[in-house]
């Protein structure tokens, strides 16, 4: 909880009788407009509402309340790395140029000595980030470029789901009676058999989805009827899906709907699969042009706030979809309970208060109520994310050049990911080669000759694979590993000599 969602709820708790906008406003010297965002966001972090709001102003629920104070207390930063942690995300997620070191002490419940020497830890654990932290007149402060800044909070973000945002081990505590290992079974050999490349994240993201639309088919809610009906272009992917959602009615005694098997076969693009929606009109026939550009807002509104990058297909199409249809259940008071609000709280509060953010947007923007279950699943599609993003950054980021004819290109693409999935990762395929000037990467395999050369590693490949083109794919691999490591040693040679000479060590 943020610092003044806790002294909104002492002040209320202290009082009795209710307690008007205003009154509280003057009380935590906020506006009216932070007391009623607020009592929203301290309501979202609730099993019920906390706060209740009537003519006469706010009266709150003292066992509620207390239970969320009590929670607060367990989640306070016990290292000098969480402290840390906490400081950054502090400054940098409040907007505020500095912090109180007493206001640190009281929130941390540590003594102005240890703070100060937390402080001397962070300057030297972030000085990769080349920002400092200083001590001025009893505040804390940080200093550096906005890009370092950015860098530093993004790694905070990213080290705070180091305990995996999600694995089969959640899924099975929050599903009890999910057969997590025969529906594992069945999508991995049916992926295997149709030749479709899965990671290991994308799997368990994968089997999370079933283990959600499995447990709510089987209590009888369906998903409502689309207005038109869709079609997979791919014979090879329409088997795929055809056949995952006859093993699994089989195996589980279920029946899918024409729109649950759309749901799978959005499922399996978004995880298995490049070939998501990838223009823009495709997206829009989806979604709906109000929808698509909403989503495209809430990124940039994330990214300005949080500092965190969602902004790929990956993510924009699967969030589109849901937000889509999470604003048509909440339209219709037709909520949808999901068993894994404790889990996703506990696991990353971050994830989750970005969540919030999101739902705040939304209930302001449509006047509409956004229970803690939909806050949960819109945490579940960021968070994902993060661990994708995660999964990722340490592989060579490439592109695939490859004029699409008759599916040849998500051929390709899938064997290259089933052969160098734990190396390289395909950030984005393109038909024509004036497309590259618009991406970053740090290999390029085409199956054209270039025109123009290009200043990155570059592997030509054939359009139909064979073993001699897969020793080509990876002496390009390691010739572009070779080169990255001999360019940071020569770095690191010249940076550590210079210090010598300048230290006159």
């Amino acid at each position: 909880m943020k610092k003044k969602h806790v002294e909104l709820l002492q002040f209320l708790l202290h009082h009795a009788t209710a307690v008007t906008s205003r009154q509280l406003a003057a009380a935590l010297s906020i506006s009216t407009r932070s007391v009623k965002n607020y009592v929203n966001e301290i309501n979202l972090l609730g099993n019920q509402k906390v706060i209740l709001s009537s003519k006469q102003g706010y009266t709150v629920q003292a066992a509620q309340a207390k239970e969320l104070l009590s929670v607060k207390e367990e989640s306070i930063p016990q290292t000098s790395l969480e402290r840390g942690f906490y400081i950054v995300k502090q400054i940098m997620l409040e907007h505020s140029s500095h912090m109180d070191l007493y206001d640190l002490c009281d929130a941390l419940y540590v003594s102005y000595s240890t703070i100060k020497a937390d402080i001397a830890k962070m300057n030297r654990a972030f000085a990769n980030f080349h920002i400092e932290f200083t001590c001025e007149n009893e505040e804390v402060r940080l200093h550096g470029s906005e890009k370092d800044k950015r860098r530093l909070v993004s790694y905070v973000m990213y080290e705070e789901t180091d305990q995996q945002f999600m694995d089969a081990n959640i899924i099975t505590s929050s599903f009890p009676e999910f057969p997590v290992e025969q529906v594992s079974m069945i999508i991995r050999s049916t992926f295997q058999k149709y030749n479709y490349y899965i990671n290991d994240f994308s799997f368990v993201n994968l089997l999370l989805h079933f283990a959600i639309i499995i447990d709510r088919v089987k209590e009888g809610n369906f998903v409502e009827t689309r207005d038109r009906d869709f079609i997979i272009e791919s014979e090879n992917e329409r088997a795929l899906v055809e056949e995952l959602c006859s093993r699994l009615e089989e195996a589980l005694s279920i029946s899918f709907n024409r729109n649950e098997q759309f749901e799978v076969y959005m499922l399996f693009k978004t995880n298995a699969n490049y070939s998501l929606p990838s223009s823009e009109d495709s997206l829009k026939k989806l979604v709906g042009e109000d929808i698509l550009a909403l989503t495209r807002e809430i990124i940039r509104k994330v990214n300005d706030s949080y500092y965190i990058d969602l902004n790929h297909e990956n993510f924009i199409t699967p969030f589109a979809l849901h937000l889509k249809n999470l604003l048509l259940r909440v339209r219709n008071d037709t909520y949808t309970k999901n068993p894994m609000v404790d889990a996703i709280k506990s696991s990353c509060p971050t994830v989750y208060d970005i969540a919030i953010f999101i739902a705040m947007e939304l209930m302001q923007r449509f006047h509409v109520d956004i229970n803690e279950d939909e806050v949960t699943f819109l945490a579940l599609h960021i968070g994902a994310d993060i661990e994708r993003q995660k999964t990722n950054d340490g592989k060579i980021q490439c592109i695939l050049l490859c004029p699409d004819y008759m599916n040849m290109t998500a051929s390709i693409y899938n064997k290259l990911l089933i052969d160098f999935g734990n190396q390289i990762n395909i950030r984005k395929t393109i038909s024509y080669e004036h497309e590259l000037k618009q991406q970053h990467y740090d290999m390029l395999l085409t199956t054209i000759p270039l025109k123009c050369p290009v200043h990155r590693e570059v592997c030509l490949i054939p359009p139909f694979p064979n073993p001699n083109s897969r020793m080509e794919i990876q002496n390009t691999i390691d010739r572009y590993r070779t080169n990255k490591k001999n360019y940071i040693l020569k770095k690191k040679f010249h940076d550590f000599f210079l210090l010598l000479f300048v230290s006159g060590e």
